[in-house]
């Protein structure tokens, strides 16, 4: 430290604009924002250097919000470095605070690094009072998400569909609803995007008509604990497999009540496969792989191989637990 303290203070502004850049390139983003910190001058240097979205930014606004920052495969917290040391939370008690200066914080982030908000979720019950700050704050910025999340065990109808509303993505969404009680139908017909999670107990979906499911345009689609009858899974593969809907999905993930295999392909021609044949089957977002053992075979219209497969209820003796149904095209 005694070192430190005796070397001359090094004259980094006056140098080239290209040796800046290049010297500026090797820094984090935590780095970064700490050198836009010295000085107005310092801050217009990252933004006349940082190239347009050089980062992907995460956002979460939770009790205590989150800005993360992705560059190649690392990740940097952007809130807890910056936060205010002496900020006493017991003065916060509704969260208020905490969201503006969160707020306040990823706008400056976004403006000095010339990037965007490629991810965002709410998680409902820690944001119950500020939820209509942040959604009217998010509107305001415009942004097209790659990925939108909405969870929570204190859903309610007007916020989701605010959520909705406001929260435009290309790639993917996610609603986790735990609430324990029924909320009012909210327009979700004809969503478009890569992948589409709806997960949450039996009487927070029971909204969801599988009308709606099949309006969807999705690749991968995985729904939580649904109450799904034999005779309308058959009618949803039949379409699924004469093209009708659903064109581009690739894997389907479902939870129900276990269902008779008859009844479900019922008018269908299947081919029960041995359990020696085993296949793998690399879903790509999130990126898992899923192995089958035998299973069932069914062909689309168009000729692709499908393969789906019913697990066995994780406790066989409760006659409500669900079991898993699982279908992909290869």
């Amino acid at each position: 430290m005694e070192l430190c303290k005796k070397l001359p203070k090094f004259p980094l502004l006056f140098l080239p604009i290209i040796v800046i850049e290049n010297a500026l390139r090797n820094l984090n983003p935590i780095e970064l924002i700490k050198f836009s910190q010295i000085s107005k001058r310092c801050l217009k240097m990252i933004k006349y250097s940082t190239r347009k979205n050089p980062f992907k930014i995460i956002v979460t606004f939770s009790h205590s919000p989150q800005i993360r920052i992705k560059s190649g495969h690392d990740f940097y917290n952007m809130a807890r470095p910056f936060f205010p040391e002496d900020f006493d939370v017991n003065l916060d008690k509704y969260g208020c605070v905490r969201i503006l200066w969160s707020a306040n914080w990823i706008e400056y982030i976004l403006d000095a690094l010339n990037c965007k908000i490629n991810d965002f979720s709410i998680r409902s019950e820690e944001c119950l009072y500020s939820f209509p700050f942040i959604i009217d704050w998010f509107s305001t910025m415009k942004h097209c998400l790659e990925f939108a999340a909405f969870e929570g065990q204190a859903i309610i109808s007007e916020h989701l569909k605010l959520f909705l509303e406001a929260c435009k993505t290309t790639r993917g969404l996610v609603l986790s609803l735990y609430q324990s009680y029924e909320i009012l139908p909210v327009d979700i017909n004809s969503l478009k995007m890569d992948y589409i999670g709806l997960s949450g107990r039996t009487q927070s979906l029971n909204w969801i008509t599988l009308n709606t499911i099949m309006s969807f345009d999705c690749i991968d689609l995985k729904l939580g604990e649904f109450v799904f009858a034999e005779t309308e899974m058959n009618l949803f593969l039949k379409d699924f497999l004469k093209g009708r809907i659903l064109p581009r999905m690739k894997n389907f993930w479902i939870e129900l009540l276990p269902m008779n295999f008859q009844l479900l392909t019922d008018g269908i021609e299947a081919n029960q496969r041995e359990k020696t044949v085993v296949r793998e089957y690399v879903h790509k977002y999130p990126m898992l792989s899923i192995t089958f053992r035998g299973r069932t075979d069914v062909h689309k219209e168009s000729g692709e191989l499908v393969t789906f497969e019913q697990s066995p209820p994780p406790s066989p003796f409760d006659p409500n637990c669900k079991a898993r149904f699982r279908m992909v095209v290869w």
